[in-house]
């Protein structure tokens, strides 16, 4: 009697299948990391175009209207019954009604047509993006504008990038908008790289104190950092 002989297959994956395994979900992961990093690459790119976009605007304004937009003591003439009127006396957020000027800043830019965009100039509203001022790409950040004089920078017009959130409205948006790296990355590309110079100043957010170590940025991977741009 013949018996036939059958081939006994492995049914485990053999090492060069286990390889071939590994590559692939290896280059899944990496792809998924690189897209993230292309977001977020984008999205801090577009915090600087924004930021010199409405540099652009005030100066713009100014030009126009013979005032800063925001500080205009006249605005409720230019457009009655929706604007108010800042205190006129040079400073975005001066001695008088500070932080309203901060809010009325958007919406005279948006009144002047300098802008895209409605805003309140209600400091009831508080500080909410897209309302009251203008929402960063960034998760819950929002611009702020004012006068300021930070570290050893003399008085000047800035644009703050800051978070709301659990803010109060006096500290508005004083909340952690980037982790030290993102803005870092910002910093390198376009100042000095340092955060107490130049033309674009970081800050501890409210309530942290992770953003910086010394005068440098700190290894921190907390989102914990304020982020100033001077105007030129």
């Amino acid at each position: 009697m013949c018996v036939s002989k059958q081939n006994k297959k492995n049914s485990g994956f053999t090492l060069v299948e286990l390889s071939v395994v590994l590559v692939i979900i290896g280059l899944i992961v990496g792809s998924i990391i690189f897209s993230v990093s292309l977001v977020e690459t984008s999205k801090l790119k577009s915090t600087y175009t924004d930021v010199k976009k409405y540099e652009s605007a005030f100066h713009n304004f100014r030009v126009r209207y013979g005032a800063l937009p925001g500080d205009m003591r006249d605005a409720a003439s230019y457009w009655p019954g929706v604007a108010e009127n800042g205190n006129g006396n040079g400073l975005i957020g001066g001695i008088s009604g500070w932080k309203r000027e901060r809010l009325f800043f958007w919406e005279h830019l948006a009144l002047g047509g300098m802008m895209k965009g409605t805003f309140t100039g209600d400091l009831a509203d508080e500080w909410i993006p897209g309302l009251t001022v203008p929402a960063s790409k960034m998760p819950d950040a929002a611009f702020n504008a004012f006068h300021a004089d930070w570290y050893s920078h003399p008085m000047a017009m800035q644009i703050e990038l800051g978070n709301h959130k659990g803010q109060s409205i006096m500290c508005n948006l004083d909340g952690a908008a980037l982790t030290p790296a993102q803005a870092q990355v910002i910093d390198v590309k376009l100042d000095d790289g340092l955060p107490k110079s130049g033309d674009i100043y970081a800050k501890n957010a409210n309530g942290t104190t992770l953003c910086l170590t010394g005068d440098q940025y700190s290894a921190s991977e907390k989102v914990s950092c304020n982020t100033m741009f001077w105007f030129n």
